[in-house]
């Protein structure tokens, strides 16, 4: 038996447009137990900026933030609103943190999941790209993904 805890990856975004569906994700992983990553489906920036430190960052900037982040590293890096929906998590009781991506679709989506081993991907109904789910189907069919 694997002891290692299940990890989920919950899309979510800062607007509050997500929240009916991270709050069922959130449910979900509280009665499973399961580690949750909050990845911020608008979060990549444009091909001038990063929304984490890159190369050109200032001496060890970039490792700090090169995994999954707690609230202080999110509210660090200006994002108030994802630092709030992790600390809400970890108030219920969840082992919760945040991502950013630096790029935006469902294949930066789905090579994260896989790096991060996920067991599943949680992605609202609303979220709009449909073909989201084929990333996953086509690199990473290990990787399980539900609308929620």
């Amino acid at each position: 038996m694997d002891d290692r805890a299940r990890v989920f990856v919950v899309c979510t975004d800062e607007s509050g447009r997500y929240d009916t569906a991270v709050q069922r994700a959130l449910d979900r992983a509280d009665a499973e137990g399961a580690c949750v990553i909050l990845y911020d489906v608008e979060a990549a920036g444009s091909p001038f900026s990063n929304p984490r430190p890159n190369e050109w960052a200032g001496e060890g900037e970039r490792e700090q933030y090169d995994r999954p982040l707690d609230p202080v590293a999110l509210e660090k890096l200006g994002r108030h609103g994802l630092a709030l929906q992790v600390q809400r998590a970890r108030e219920r009781g969840i082992d919760a943190y945040g991502w950013l991506p630096d790029k935006a679709g469902g294949d930066a989506l789905a090579a994260y999941a896989a790096q991060e081993h996920a067991d599943l991907v949680l992605i609202p109904q609303d979220l709009d790209d449909p073909g989201i789910t084929e990333y996953f189907e086509h690199e990473h069919p290990g990787v399980q993904v539900e609308r929620v």
